[in-house]
């Protein structure tokens, strides 16, 4: 006889404390074009999980079992003018605990690329660069089990691909 059983988790609490930055800014010109500028930052000074309500409070920001960054930024440069529109934008992932808790694994940064031409009042082609520079992970030799990264990154490395867009 085979039997599942499922015993669901209850999370009768999460919280979290620290703070969250913007800062935008948009220059338009008369020969250039247009201008957009944007920052946002975040950063976790505190995050409390309980799991049922009989538990203890515990902060696992610094947990490695949870992988919580404990801060995030990510940028916006765009240009606009005519039929052309361009975007760059990247993302800084903060440090993390390393598996075996002795040290913190870098920050990794990522960034990323739009470039569009509208062809007609209701069409645009351009082309989308994901992970501009073919940035991988910081390692951690500490994990030692396939896939030999953490699940907080991403394995792929650069992607491009090709858009068209038609309004109807």
């Amino acid at each position: 006889m085979t039997r599942y059983a499922a015993y669901p988790v209850n999370q009768a609490m999460t919280r979290s404390e620290g703070f969250d930055a913007t800062w935008k800014y948009a220059l338009d010109t008369d020969r250039w074009g247009k201008f957009n500028f944007q920052l946002n930052y975040t950063h976790v000074t505190k995050l409390d999980l309980q799991r049922f309500a009989d538990d203890e409070v515990e902060n696992i920001r610094d947990h490695r079992r949870y992988f919580n960054y404990r801060s995030r930024a990510n940028w916006l440069v765009g240009w606009e003018k005519n039929d052309w529109r361009t975007n760059l934008y990247g993302y800084r992932y903060g440090s993390l605990p390393s598996w075996d808790e002795t040290h913190r694994i870098a920050s990794y940064f990522l960034w990323n690329l739009d470039v569009q031409k509208k062809i007609t009042p209701k069409a645009t082609i351009g082309f989308s660069a994901v992970n501009v520079f073919n940035k991988l992970h910081p390692r951690d030799d500490s994990f030692t089990s396939y896939p030999f990264f953490w699940r907080s990154y991403s394995p792929v490395g650069r992607q491009v691909f090709a858009n068209y867009r038609v309004t109807f």
